[in-house]
């Protein structure tokens, strides 16, 4: 995974979350608690690989759902902007 967070994304902690603010779409994206950890990881630098174990060990899901779901958030991010590069 290539990707990184967007130059043009701030963030912020919520409770059950965080969310993402675009600075130029002005468009924000609010993540739950799994979106918000993948968030974190990304703006710190972690690799895919990295990501799906973190997840798994939090949140005590299996690695294939751990991996679908960051495909989706990804996927996501990406539509919106809040990340660059390749996944």
């Amino acid at each position: 995974m290539t990707s990184r967070v967007s130059p043009h994304a701030v963030s912020a902690s919520l409770e059950s979350g965080a969310v993402v603010l675009h600075m130029v779409t002005k468009r924000y994206f609010t993540l739950n608690e799994s979106g918000a950890l993948i968030w974190s990881l990304l703006e710190q630098g972690c690799g895919g690989t990295e990501i799906v174990s973190r997840v798994c060990e939090t949140f005590a899901v299996s690695a294939g759902d751990a991996q679908a779901s960051l495909v989706r958030l990804m996927a996501d991010l990406e539509s919106e902007q809040l990340i660059v590069g390749g996944a």
